[in-house]
């Protein structure tokens, strides 16, 4: 062994340490007398070990810078119960987000999750100014936490964490954020209860999705949320383009995909794939707005979600320019953002519209992209329960 690998060797095993002290540390305290005392002893246990376990594995492949950001922020974030009403049954996703000042793109996400049957929205409100909070309150099924706390893209991954420690393990949720529309091929038919039936049928604990850029025929930033029926203009969508690719994620090779006119127009090699739908176990750690850890459970899932993503209006011109200077690990997101901002104010012109774009009619559209797949939703159990009935 050279002297440059024992020196590297000798400064990871003294950061890994470091880092697991600081983390029991941060959890040990906040749970004596801090923001996780709510917590059970055996629920406190259970998220201080997959959180280690977490950081473990980021350790040992890249030092695990960002994973720091994850449990802070699920133990330091100063959250605020607003409103949270009883217990509803397990079997009855919760949709849990943060969100600041998006209120208008809110309403649409609400109404769609209403749409197919959900019943309990919990949200974490980051600091909004325009009327959001103010109408969340006016909604009975929306339980409403808050912070003040700094944003970046790994610290909200602790907050969503947090979310779910309040209502617990075992149960599904769905985790997205404010400009993602869930969508899923016979919605319109199949209630999200039908479709949790089917996974749980099939053994599956996360289901596949990608994000589907919706976009205007019109520049980027042309329009104000406040001004149009954002589903009716930003209806069009790339249906080809998209690949799959492998990718290490903290040693774990899973099944990444990219594409969508961000990548054709921009160059932006970012992946689309989500995993909205999660039922949270012992374990389970939100660690990516995109994936949920452990990673080695990525690909059992089927691509069946095709999450309807309404970016690019006038407001978020100002948002990306905002995100790119805030301090975060992830230096990939920041790059985005910064790339975002900087098409903004280079290129006036930036379209993603051309003559191959297609018009969303109903959830049937989103299988022309050849990837995502419709779910057997006669062979659910729940599904035959209501036929008998």
């Amino acid at each position: 062994m050279n002297l440059k690998k024992a020196i590297r060797r000798i400064l990871y095993g003294g950061y890994r340490l470091y880092t697991e002290v600081h983390l029991r540390y941060i959890f040990g305290r906040e749970y004596r007398s801090g923001n996780i005392s709510y917590l059970s002893e055996y629920d406190y246990t259970v998220w201080r070990k997959a959180m280690l376990s977490l950081m473990r594995d980021h350790c040992r492949a890249a030092f695990g810078l960002s994973t720091r950001h994850v449990y802070e922020g699920f133990a330091k974030a100063k959250i605020e119960q607003i409103r949270v009403r009883d217990y509803i049954p397990k079997d009855r996703p919760i949709v849990v987000l943060a969100v600041r000042n998006d209120k208008n793109r809110l309403k649409l996400l609400v109404e769609q999750y209403r749409r197919i049957g959900i019943e309990r929205f919990a949200f974490l409100d980051n600091s909004s100014d325009d009327g959001t909070f103010e109408w969340m309150l006016e909604q009975d099924d929306i339980d409403i936490f808050r912070t003040r706390d700094q944003y970046n893209n790994l610290r909200k991954e602790g907050w969503l964490n947090r979310i779910v420690s309040y209502y617990g393990l075992n149960r599904w949720y769905i985790l997205t954020d404010s400009d993602e529309v869930f969508t899923y091929a016979g919605m319109e038919d199949h209630p999200v209860n039908e479709l949790v039936s089917y996974a749980e049928m099939n053994h599956i604990k996360r289901i596949k999705g990608i994000n589907i850029d919706m976009y205007a025929k019109a520049p980027l930033y042309s329009y104000s949320s406040g001004d149009i029926n954002i589903k009716d203009t930003f209806c069009w969508m790339d249906t080809d383009g998209y690949e799959e690719e492998p990718r290490d994620i903290a040693g774990t090779v899973i099944t990444a995909v990219k594409g969508g006119p961000r990548y054709r127009v921009m160059g932006l090699e970012t992946s689309v794939m989500k995993y909205p739908l999660v039922y949270f176990e012992e374990g389970t750690v939100s660690a990516s707005a995109h994936y949920q850890y452990p990673y080695c459970a990525i690909e059992a899932s089927p691509l069946l979600i095709g999450i309807l993503h309404y970016r690019f209006l006038e407001e978020d011109r100002r948002e990306y320019a905002r995100r790119a200077k805030i301090k975060s690990s992830n230096s990939a997101s920041k790059a985005y953002y910064r790339a975002y901002a900087d098409d903004a104010e280079k290129n006036e012109d930036t379209c993603f519209w051309n003559e191959k774009s297609v018009k969303f009619e109903d959830s049937g559209t989103i299988l022309k992209i050849p990837i995502i797949q419709k779910a057997d939703f006669e062979q659910s159990p729940q599904r035959q329960a209501n036929v008998r009935n």
